[in-house]
């Protein structure tokens, strides 16, 4: 499912899945400022990307990055606990005996124990990818396993979490933000799967600039040049703020590999979950 916002300048883009990620590629042309610069293919860009192909990066996009999962696996990676309750109900087998029940002759006459799954608050979790270039892949690396451990934190608090990346830039006085769901709320972390979209320059490089390469608001020299200046600190609050409820039930996670920065943009989002999120770090 693919969702599109627009508020003014600010284009907005929820991609539910990879799937459909993947289908408005193969089916959107490429604009005609990308026709020769174009991100997916050619292997002069692989230094810049990280892959040598886009068809590499398409293998990592299914099957995950080892080597990056190990490093997230050391910092992330823990058991998550299944809330559940128990619940008693009577029915023809059980544990004890429910002994008037009995004598009336019921049929269900004896307690048994019942398991289910507790109720619990639903939020997203924003982690947004919009790296420059200059960013080492050991630094990207470090920071957005520091936000997974704290969406981590958050589940094991009691929450469930939907987890999107996402990318974000503003060019020729316009606003554009792409969301990927990687994670629906009933889902464990899987961290194979996470490695990739979350941590790999590629996927930013590659998959992201191809969704503005066939954005036509996004078909002009200005944007085709340098794909926009990420947005960060206010301008990236105000951004996500036009189509998601920061606060209501959305945390959003910047592109920041400055510790100090990164908790000062938590805080700036004054919301139970922020405070949370810092609890649980």
């Amino acid at each position: 499912m693919l969702k599109v916002y627009r508020v003014g300048d600010h284009y907005a883009f929820d991609f539910y899945s990879v799937s459909d990620m993947r289908d408005y590629i193969a089916t959107m042309p490429l604009g005609r400022h990308y026709e020769e610069r174009s991100h997916e293919t050619g292997r002069e860009r692989a230094k810049f990307t990280g892959t040598p192909s886009y068809a590499a990066a398409e293998r990592l996009l299914d099957y995950g990055c080892p080597d990056i999962a190990e490093k997230l696996t050391k910092t992330v990676c823990k058991a998550q606990k299944i809330e559940l309750k128990n619940s008693f109900v009577r029915q023809q087998a059980g544990f004890v005996p429910v002994v008037a029940s009995w004598l009336c002759g019921d049929p269900q006459s004896m307690l048994a124990v019942k398991r289910q799954r507790r109720q619990a608050r639903v939020i997203d979790a924003y982690m947004c990818c919009s790296y420059n270039c200059s960013v080492s892949a050991e630094a990207i690396i470090r920071a957005q396993s520091r936000a997974l451990s704290i969406v981590r934190g958050l589940e094991e608090s009691g929450l469930r979490v939907n987890l999107w990346v996402f990318f974000a830039v503003a060019g020729s006085g316009r606003e554009f933000a792409f969301y990927l769901r990687l994670k629906k709320a009933e889902e464990k972390l899987n961290v194979l799967k996470l490695s990739y979209p979350l941590c790999h320059p590629s996927f930013l490089r590659r998959h992201f600039f191809a969704l503005l390469e066939r954005t036509a608001a996004a078909d002009t020299e200005d944007l085709s040049n340098d794909y926009g200046r990420p947005l960060c600190d206010e301008a990236l609050l105000e951004l996500v703020g036009k189509t998601k409820k920061i606060g209501e039930n959305a945390i959003v996670f910047p592109a920041e590999t400055n510790d100090r920065k990164f908790y000062a943009f938590l805080k700036k989002q004054n919301c139970e979950f922020a405070e949370k999120a810092l609890t649980n770090f």
